[in-house]
């Protein structure tokens, strides 16, 4: 009997409590309940509007159903006022990506002024295209009009031949080929365009004042002008050459290596030069001396270029030379 009464006393203890059976559908409600509730209050730690009162719900009591429904009602008039809040947040304290990035006064001050530079440049180079085109037309022109006429005339220089009015003076008949501020090296780059592409008669040559005024030495001018008369030769043979003295110029125009001293040196050097290449030297620079030994007033108008009395004076001694045959 009383191994019996152990037997049945280990037994009685081997025998686990039974507990409460929880449906599938129960534990998920709980869950989802459970997590839902740490997911408000995790939102509303975080958030700077603590106010807002969060329900508190448990999963251990068993809750009426108008109890639970009422307690989904609150969490979602709180899920309602969390995401209001948010809302609100979000205008007032928009995120750093979600601003509109402000550009300093001074950056559009340099980019208006780097654009108006652009658009000068554009303007500039589209003149600078237009004069170029022009230019090419007009000596397209004169060359197709001069071509193959036996008594046309050419001068050759720098700004005073460049203003000089040549058809008032001499008829339609004669060329002008002066650029402002070129020396003799820069006739010698255009020689094809301006004396070889004419069939001229005569050229007059004027250049050396800007050598000077540039401090090139006399002897490296006279070699460019010697040059110039060589390369007209060999390619119009015909073309009888006459070189212009240099012209005074008034005190106030010295520069450089530019005055009436070294301009005498020059002619000197370039009447020579006319002589050993049996080419015509036109003496200018005494006529055009006042007493002083300086450019005339009356003849300029800035001590350097001619004004009208002054080509008046200079058309005066050339004119024999153009006429002559």
């Amino acid at each position: 009997m009383e191994e019996k009464k152990k037997t049945t006393t280990k037994a009685k203890k081997k025998q686990p409590t039974k507990k409460k059976r929880v449906s599938s559908a129960q534990k998920i409600e709980r869950s989802t309940t459970n997590k839902r509730q740490q997911d408000i209050e995790n939102i509303f730690a975080t958030s700077p509007n603590r106010d807002t009162k969060i329900p508190k719900k448990t999963g251990k009591k068993r809750v009426s159903k108008a109890k639970k429904a009422s307690v989904d009602i609150e969490v979602q008039e709180a899920e309602k006022a969390l995401k209001e809040t948010m809302v609100m947040e979000a205008i007032n304290n928009p995120m750093e990506e979600d601003r509109i990035p402000q550009i300093p006064k001074h950056y559009l001050f340099y980019l208006g002024f780097i654009l108006i530079i652009i658009n000068f440049l554009f303007l500039l180079s589209h003149q600078l295209i237009l004069n170029d085109i022009n230019h090419t037309i007009k000596n397209t022109e004169n060359r197709v009009e001069y071509r193959n006429i036996n008594d046309n005339i050419l001068f050759f220089g720098d700004s005073i031949t460049k203003r000089y009015d040549l058809e008032t003076y001499f008829g339609d008949h004669v060329i002008n080929q002066g650029i402002d501020g070129e020396t003799a090296a820069d006739l010698l780059k255009r020689m094809k365009t301006s004396v070889y592409d004419y069939n001229t008669q005569k050229m007059f040559l004027l250049i050396g004042t800007n050598d000077l005024a540039y401090d090139e030495e006399i002897t490296d001018i006279v070699e460019d002008i010697e040059k110039i008369i060589q390369k007209t030769q060999n390619h119009n043979p015909h073309t009888k050459i006459y070189i212009e003295s240099v012209l005074p110029v008034a005190k106030r125009a010295f520069d450089g290596n530019r005055s009436n001293q070294t301009i005498k040196e020059l002619n000197q050097k370039i009447k020579s030069l006319c002589d050993e290449m049996n080419v015509t030297y036109i003496s200018l620079y005494d006529a055009f001396l006042d007493k002083d030994g300086y450019l005339k007033e009356e003849y300029t108008k800035d001590g350097l270029h001619l004004s009208e009395a002054g080509y008046r004076h200079l058309t005066t001694l050339l004119k024999k030379y153009v006429n002559e045959k």
